[in-house]
């Protein structure tokens, strides 16, 4: 899903296939530009990231809250995409995305020789 405008979405629930749009708006997000969400290399994106997970507000934080809230609400923790996007915020402002990913990584690699 994207901030910077509409996403189409297909909905498959109780046999039926339903379509609809969701924009940045239905999780209390604004609307960015593309060139907001443009990367980089390697160094200037793991850069964003971390900059994501220490909390920073910016266009990048934006598309992870919604993504985040879409999730959510597939995995029926939430039934809407505000609720999602502030408990995707809260996750990430109390450092506890950033703990998971540190144990992610320490876990990825155990008996790796350095």
């Amino acid at each position: 899903m994207t901030v910077t405008g509409e996403t189409l979405v297909a909905e498959l629930k109780n046999g039926e296939v339903r379509e609809f749009t969701v924009t940045p708006q239905d999780a209390g997000l604004p609307v960015h530009d593309f060139e907001a969400l443009k990367g980089g290399d390697a160094e200037y994106n793991a850069a964003a990231l971390s900059d994501v997970l220490k909390g920073e507000k910016n266009a990048y934080r934006d598309v992870v809250l919604l993504n985040s809230a879409a999730s959510l609400i597939v995995a029926g923790k939430t039934g809407d995409l505000e609720q999602g996007a502030s408990i995707a915020a809260q996750a990430i402002d109390s450092g506890a995305a950033r703990d998971v990913l540190a144990r992610l990584v320490a876990a990825s690699n155990i008996g790796i020789a350095k």
